[in-house]
């Protein structure tokens, strides 16, 4: 993955993440999430990428970021009200797109696909001890180097086809 695109997407999910917690700031009447993309925020800003998961875990389940509340003391008009929500959802919806694409390019640059694979591998036998092989299909739109890695970990090639899908 180029450098240039990690750093792009992190400019991106600074600035999303940015206005994020200022609009929770002004218009969540607990700070919980507020204080949370902060945290995240300095995380990021200290390029410790640990943050990407960190974003990642407050979404989903009950009391999540996902369960949000703006402006209890309705201070908002109905518009206005309507207006802030539809843009925390865009901006809570381009946080964690660029967090989870952030985190799967620097896991491609740290070269986890082999150990990821290997242990893919590992726990195929474990589950099923009586198998006896493991498929892994692919296509050519996967990683230019995907071939050689899976070689490397006692994959074959075991048939090749041109054309398109159907």
């Amino acid at each position: 993955m180029p450098q240039s695109r990690i750093d792009d997407n992190h400019d991106r999910f600074r600035a999303a993440l940015i206005e994020l917690r200022d609009l929770l700031r002004d218009h969540a009447p607990e700070q919980v999430w507020a204080a949370w993309a902060n945290r995240v925020l300095v995380r990021s800003q200290a390029g410790d990428a640990g943050c990407f998961d960190e974003w990642m875990s407050a979404y989903g389940g009950m009391g999540s970021i996902s369960d949000l509340s703006l402006d209890w003391a309705r201070r908002l008009t109905p518009g206005e009200l309507s207006a802030v929500w539809i843009r925390a959802e865009q901006l809570r919806g381009r946080c964690y797109a660029l967090a989870s694409q952030l985190r799967a390019d620097l896991a491609e640059n740290r070269r986890l696909g082999g150990y990821a694979l290997t242990l893919a591998r590992e726990q195929a036998w474990e589950l099923a001890p009586t198998v006896n092989r493991v498929w892994l299909h692919t296509s050519s739109q996967d990683h230019p180097n995907a071939q050689r890695n899976y070689h490397r970990r006692g994959l074959r090639t075991f048939k090749t086809e041109d054309g398109d899908r159907t």
